[in-house]
């Protein structure tokens, strides 16, 4: 499943910052969302320096990805999609890298090559109905992971087919986060943050002194009136919602309407890249599918709320249940509704 880039991902007030004293607080409008970064310990004066280098990194990301933006390096290598290879920023070939190991790793279920198969459903829906087979199918030939050709040595990248195109719109914000994080570490050798983008996804470093970590409201997770929250220290959390406003997940694998995804997904990692990224493909995974990815990795767990019955919602964790400890939902570990990994 992959969103729209002309929009945020789900804009989800279900990942947010929680008040912390003596911290610092700073927003900027960027990649059609809102960035907000917090800083504990500077002076305002240097937190603001620092955060303000954060955005224009967050700014330079931006030019370099958007698909939309003409003469970015994204938009050059669609426009080029079956030409020569774009001499791409060393930046874009770290996110492209990235994107190309996680959709290996998630069997596809994330994807950035993606772009037709959205370009065929917007205009089919405009039109008020599905996607014909024969539509889908020529959208599908233009997509999947082997279109992208990365060539490290000469810092070029290609699509192989005319007509392909590639979507960030599911991990550019992570990686827009990491980045950033990155420039308060090492430009301003800022150790306690927290970085936000609109509503979605987090990147947290140390936590400010005294404190165990960032809190990050975190809405529901589906089971009441109360919010919960969570306590991240050097981590990253997602979350994900549906496809086209809350309409029509499809699964990019198939192309089809996705069978036995969740209504909506949260993943911790160590970044934001793999955290945005992952929460998306836990949009169409089912739970069988969704703990075998996760279970790749030590440092990774997620939550996927799922309609076990017509307006009855279940949340299952997934992962490695150590981390969704450390965070602070230990009590979700203790319901029956998630079957132990091999289990199933």
């Amino acid at each position: 499943m992959m969103s729209n880039p002309e929009t945020p991902k789900d804009e989800i007030p279900e990942s947010r910052p929680l008040a912390t004293e003596g911290t610092h607080r700073f927003y900027h409008d960027a990649m059609r969302t809102q960035f907000e970064i917090l800083i504990a310990g500077p002076q305002r004066k240097n937190a603001e320096a620092a955060a303000f280098t954060a955005f224009e990194t967050i700014d330079r990301i931006e030019n370099l990805l958007s698909s939309f933006l003409e003469g970015s390096d994204i938009w050059i290598l669609n426009h080029q999609a079956g030409g020569e290879p774009l001499r791409a920023d060393i930046l874009t070939l770290r996110c492209l890298a990235a994107a190309e190991r996680l959709c290996l790793a998630t069997q596809g279920a994330f994807d950035i090559t993606v772009g037709p198969l959205i370009d065929c459903y917007r205009a089919a829906r405009a039109e008020g109905r599905e996607p014909t087979p024969a539509e889908l199918k020529a959208a599908r030939d233009r997509t999947g992971i082997d279109q992208l050709e990365l060539d490290r040595e000469n810092f070029s990248a290609r699509l192989r087919t005319e007509g392909a195109r590639i979507d960030l719109g599911a991990i550019g914000k992570g990686f827009a986060l990491d980045q950033a994080a990155e420039t308060l570490k090492n430009a301003w050798q800022v150790e306690r943050a927290m970085l936000h983008s609109g509503g979605s996804t987090v990147r947290v470093l140390k936590a400010p002194v005294g404190e165990k970590g960032w809190r990050v409201g975190v809405g529901s997770l589906g089971g009441g009136a109360s919010e919960r929250a969570v306590v991240l220290e050097n981590m990253a959390l997602s979350a994900s919602g549906t496809f086209f406003q809350g309409k029509h997940i499809f699964d990019p694998r198939t192309g089809l309407t996705a069978e036995g995804g969740a209504r909506r997904t949260w993943t911790f990692c160590a970044t934001a890249t793999d955290a945005d990224a992952l929460s998306t493909a836990l949009m169409v995974l089912t739970p069988d599918e969704a703990r075998k990815v996760l279970g790749q990795w030590e440092d990774v767990a997620g939550l996927l709320l799922m309609e076990s019955q017509p307006k009855e919602m279940k949340l299952l964790p997934v992962g490695n249940p150590e981390i969704l400890k450390r965070i602070g939902l230990h009590d979700l570990l203790t319901t029956p509704s998630a079957p132990k990994d091999g289990d199933a």
